[in-house]
């Protein structure tokens, strides 16, 4: 009975595959369609800034000669607009970003009068009066001036400053005290599996535009890691016509470092390619002063196509591919010994996105990714204690489907994702020094390559009400998970503020049942 049950969730998933790949699942942010004409109703080409001193974001930006300007990706909150053009009046105002439905703002900018003062003040983007939990955001500006001590730290870096997240050896995040509960969602595409140094490629952090973290109050879209959450935004916000960038630097231990990136956009097309890499003496956390065998070589790029083909719908497309080889540090004993061993990790993802606006209150979209990692380990013969090799990895496939809209003092989304991923491990090792194992551990041990199929379907609704000063936020989520074990559940999840606007202050307080599966991780070697 559940064979067969399983095998219609497979047949499922393989239909969608196969009929439609359409990345940004978890999308927990918005878009602003601004238009901008003079009295007489002609187009008005002003240059524009776009605040939020909540979000820790700030845009400037030319609107096109059509008047018009997309912003997209923008967390939600309030922000400060802010328009001029030669010959007009400055134009100031709030715009509030509450659901993934683009919020339209038409601008008409009157004639400058002979002498014109417009104070503007961001103090009204400090607080989100509507936020229902604590999120910290981290914006560009905060992460082009982060210097990282050691390469591919530098996004870890800046969430391990928050309050909620510990930082322990080798750049493992603990949010809220939690081991390998760490989620980073990148462009909408979730990673649940460990993105430490060691487990994991890094991000480019020049393609980043900003991040958010969360710890409490998760929208119910969020399942499977919630210990802390960590939203990865690439930049998007490309200017026409061609533009480059390149970032080069240096350090003690023989750190190199380099980045470089291209970009191209025409009326409603847009592509991007970016590039890093590194060399270092000092990768991981050296377990002993003398930090021998440590060290690390990446690299990486991106591929980026972005098409409007209206005003209601965008296709995106994106490749990614980065590897990172290292050496395990050694300790003195080892060092003597002469031992090596080899890590290389090894990540492939091809994302799609479509969206489509249905009505100026009503948004579909749907997405999907294939990501291919793997993780190998190999010691010469000279390692000590232990003789270790280990070939582990995943192909995932991720699709999803969210329908949000927007109805008086409500903003609903409702979504269905599964992950279907065939996982495989093979592991050996060999004891050279018996003396550092107790009495009768096994010697010799052959784990040969195995592969075994997981599959994790889930659906959700969630609603956020405003309701005076009182806000509320309400969802419900169903997981299944079926990989060495077969378990589902619900997970109900509510928060609720209170705005006091006298002092700028928002109380809240909320309630999260989390489904929390498994790292994959040796799963196959202990089940």
């Amino acid at each position: 009975m559940f064979h067969s049950r399983k095998m219609r969730v497979i047949a499922i998933f393989a239909l969608f595959f196969l009929c439609a790949l359409s990345t940004l699942p978890q999308r927990v942010r918005g878009e602003l369609h601004l238009e901008v004409h003079d009295p007489h109703g002609t187009a008005v080409s002003p240059i524009g800034e776009l605040v939020s001193e909540a979000n820790g974001f700030r845009r400037t930006f030319v609107a096109g000669p059509e008047g018009r300007y997309v912003a997209q990706d923008l967390p939600f909150g309030v922000y400060r607009l802010s328009l001029q053009a030669e010959g007009f009046a400055p134009w100031s105002d709030l715009v509030e970003i509450r659901s993934e439905v683009p919020v339209r703002v038409a601008v008409t900018l009157g004639v400058a009068p002979v002498t014109t003062q417009v104070q503007v003040n961001d103090s009204a983007t400090l607080v989100d009066p509507y936020a229902t939990g604590a999120l910290y955001s981290i914006g560009r500006q905060s992460i082009e001036e982060h210097n990282a001590a050691q390469p591919g730290r530098e996004l870890l870096d800046l969430v391990s400053e928050h309050p909620g997240w510990v930082y322990e050896a080798n750049g493992v995040l603990h949010p809220r005290g939690s081991e390998y509960d760490v989620q980073f969602v990148v462009d909408g595409l979730p990673l649940t599996q460990n993105r430490s140094p060691a487990f994991a490629p890094s991000f480019d952090a020049g393609e980043v535009e900003s991040l958010r973290l969360l710890t409490a109050s998760f929208p119910a879209e969020y399942g499977r890691k919630l210990g802390g959450i960590v939203e990865v935004t690439t930049k998007k916000d490309v200017l026409t016509g061609w533009h480059g960038r390149f970032d080069a630097g240096g350090g003690s231990f023989s750190t190199l470092n380099g980045a470089a990136g291209l970009s191209y956009a025409r009326e409603a097309e847009r592509f991007s390619i970016a590039g890093e890499g590194f060399h270092t003496d000092r990768y991981l956390d050296s377990p002993v002063p003398g930090n021998y065998t440590n060290r690390g070589n990446a690299a990486g790029f991106s591929v980026s196509y972005e098409r409007d083909f209206s005003t209601s719908d965008r296709l995106r497309v994106t490749v990614m591919h980065n590897v990172v080889r290292f050496l395990v540090p050694n300790e003195l004993v080892q060092q003597q010994a002469r031992q090596r061993q080899d890590i290389q990790n090894t990540e492939t993802s091809g994302q799609i996105y479509f969206q489509h606006t249905i009505s100026p209150d009503l948004f579909l979209s749907f997405s999907g990714s294939v990501r291919d990692s793997s993780a190998t380990l190999a010691s010469n013969a000279q390692a000590t204690p232990v003789i270790v090799s280990q070939d582990r990895g995943y192909r995932e496939g991720y699709l999803r489907a969210d329908l949000a809209g927007h109805r008086g003092h409500h903003d609903w989304k409702t979504g269905v994702d599964g992950i279907l991923s065939p996982v495989h491990e093979a592991l050996q090792y060999t004891i050279t020094d018996p003396t550092q194992f107790d009495p009768g551990t096994q010697l010799n041990f052959l784990f040969p390559y195995q592969q075994k199929w997981d599959v994790e379907p889930s659906i959700y609704m969630q609603d956020q009400m405003r309701l005076g000063r009182w806000n509320v936020s309400a969802g419900l989520r169903f997981d299944q998970y079926g990989f060495v074990v077969h378990e589902s559940a619900w997970s109900p999840r509510v928060g609720v503020s209170r705005f006091v606007p006298e002092l700028n202050l928002l109380l809240h307080a909320s309630y999260d049942r989390v489904f929390q599966t498994p790292a994959i991780e040796n799963l196959l070697l202990c089940r």
